[in-house]
């Protein structure tokens, strides 16, 4: 069996357990196992000895030919065409929410190819924002399928998280200009591009929330901040070519 923070949160909720008894098949989400370091929770096996990362119990003849598993317990020989790996060995449906909000991801990451492609700039100015957002995406896909969270320090742009609101927030004290309230045809043409990456990260954190946050609260909250501060991010490099800070005019 799967056991992940939703459930695990849910479940101490209602009784707020020191002992969390499993079998030594469970599997436990990164996660879950922050949510039960955190709240003291002791993990006791069936038979009564604490759980060990380091130690893997041989499986006989018949386990061994058991290669994945599923979140509710079941066991596959092979992986069925219908389902894809979400972590370790462990399979869902591919239209499962977080695999749902891993393929938007990809898409927003093969888009960005994309546009540096098209755009295809020899501004210094913006081939530095471009690789700070490459680099930001290729360490939030990271944190998401390795279940380690984003740096604090983390910079998009040369800016923080804080930073990045301020700017964007104002642009005719950075940029000189109003906001970009009506995109058009009018705007440059890289500016429309720019856009489409904001409207594709703006989808992709509608998704994220809907695989992360439940009536039980709220997982990867650094992944969603970190989505909402790339679209910041993301609106202030259009500022910026709109005010020629790029050098287009």
């Amino acid at each position: 069996m799967l056991i992940n923070e939703i459930n695990l949160r849910d479940k101490y909720n209602k009784n707020k357990f020191k002992i969390l008894n499993i079998s030594s098949e469970d599997i436990i989400t990164p996660s879950a196992r922050e949510f039960i370091n955190k709240n003291k929770i002791e993990i006791v096996i069936d038979n009564n000895e604490n759980i060990k990362e380091e130690e893997n119990e041989k499986k006989d003849s018949k386990e061994n030919k058991i290669k994945y598993v599923g979140i509710n317990g079941e066991s596959y020989i092979e992986k069925p065409e219908h389902m894809t790996l979400i972590h370790g060995n462990v399979l869902v449906l591919k239209s499962n929410k977080i695999i749902k909000f891993r393929s938007k991801l990809d898409y927003f990451l093969s888009e960005l190819v994309l546009t540096e492609k098209l755009i295809n700039s020899t501004n210094n100015k913006f081939k530095e924002d471009m690789e700070s957002i490459r680099a930001f995406v290729d360490e939030m896909v990271r944190s998401e399928v390795l279940g380690k969270k984003i740096e604090k320090d983390s910079k998009i742009l040369g800016m923080d998280f804080k930073k990045l609101r301020e700017v964007s927030h104002n642009p005719k004290k950075y940029y000189k200009m109003e906001h970009l309230f009506r995109i058009s045809k009018e705007n440059k043409i890289n500016t429309l591009r720019l856009n489409v990456l904001r409207t594709i990260i703006r989808e992709t954190e509608i998704l994220g929330v809907e695989a992360y946050v439940s009536e039980s609260g709220v997982e990867k909250e650094d992944i969603l901040a970190g989505l909402n501060k790339l679209s910041s991010a993301i609106y202030i490099m259009m500022l910026r070519e709109e005010s020629g800070h790029y050098g287009n005019k």
